[in-house]
């Protein structure tokens, strides 16, 4: 019996200790997210903070971007360097005809003879036609090149051009040359050049 009591004792104050370390102590769950080697508080303020920081996204003006990339051609239009003239004039055939026509007009009259090619190839690309007459004295360039562009946008304004200028041009044995005079040949589009152009092919270039 005496056993028995000093038993039930033991179990008591066994019960009593375990009470009071649960009571006093946090409970499971705030300790685990409070122990150093658990991410969890890290993880929720990871995102709480990024929520707080996260920057809604900007809405893009397209007449922003416009004006800025027009700008940035225009100013290449007039860059020391000849091959970003040109290029930039090519990527002006999206810009506005009048903003095109008053660079095409600073540009037939530019020294480089590839700057001249390009603004003569324009003008008949986009079909300005209204410049028309200023192609006519690049008929007399000392690039023949330029003299081709030139007979190609008169040709595509509706005026009569002499297709025995490009044929000479197809037999000059000079790439360059060469190359311009078929290409230009190809975009008017005119099927009576093909055996001009294949005659080409047979002259030894220089």
């Amino acid at each position: 019996e005496k056993n028995g009591v000093q038993a039930m004792m033991k179990f008591l104050r066994s019960v009593l200790a375990l009470g009071l370390l649960t009571a006093c102590g946090p409970d499971a769950v705030k300790r685990a997210s409070e122990d150093p080697w658990s991410s969890k508080n890290q993880s929720i303020r990871s995102v709480n903070e990024s929520a707080k920081t996260s920057i809604a996204p900007k809405v893009v003006d397209g007449n922003t971007v416009k004006q800025s990339a027009l700008s940035l051609l225009l100013d290449n239009t007039e860059s020391n360097n000849s091959r970003f003239r040109a290029n930039a004039i090519e990527a002006l055939r999206y810009a506005p005809n009048d903003l095109l026509e008053r660079v095409l007009r600073l540009a037939l009259g530019d020294n480089n003879r590839g700057v001249r090619f390009v603004a003569a190839m324009m003008i008949g690309e986009k079909k300005l036609c209204s410049l028309s007459m200023l192609l006519e004295p690049l008929l007399l360039d000392e690039s023949e090149s330029v003299q081709a562009a030139a007979l190609y946008s008169l040709y595509r304004c509706g005026l009569k051009v002499d297709l025995n200028l490009l044929a000479h041009m197809l037999q000059s044995g000079n790439p360059e040359l060469q190359g311009n005079a078929a290409m230009v040949l190809g975009m008017m589009g005119n099927t009576s050049a093909v055996h001009m152009i294949r005659d080409a092919l047979k002259v030894p270039q220089d």
